[in-house]
């Protein structure tokens, strides 16, 4: 099993997941360098936009928890979806709705601990990675 560190960004719309791929590629790589955004289907309803950084090399935590921070930052420019996670695999708890940090869902979240992230988004604030 490989584990890697990406922003899993679900969508109930093609249109909407389309428009934010469109929007990644358009950011550029600046200051993430970036793997070409993914989509896939995931069930009959959903879509998940994948956006995975280059990583070439060891690299430390704090490095990971900077690059988290910045894939949050290209995250706030997106609209349309239906939550998000970005980490080690997030596709797991992005799916059960854990309440882990980094969760980003529309307003008014899922309970206790949420706190604005962009226009219409709440989160559970990001935390880094471990030192």
């Amino acid at each position: 099993m490989v584990a890697r560190f990406e922003l899993v960004v679900e969508f109930r719309s093609a249109q909407a997941a389309v428009a934010a791929a469109d929007r990644v590629v358009a950011a550029g790589n600046a200051p993430i360098d970036l793997h070409w955004p993914r989509l896939d289907r995931d069930g009959d309803t959903t879509l998940l936009l994948s956006v995975v950084p280059v990583v070439d090399g060891a690299r430390t935590a704090r490095w990971f928890t900077d690059l988290g921070n910045g894939l949050y930052r290209l995250l706030s420019d997106l609209t349309g979806y239906r939550a998000a996670l970005a980490g080690w695999d997030p596709l797991s708890p992005l799916r059960e709705r854990r309440q882990v940090p980094g969760l980003v869902l529309p307003e008014p979240g899922d309970g206790p601990g949420f706190v604005p992230f962009a226009r219409g988004f709440v989160w559970l604030p990001y935390r880094g990675e471990r030192q």
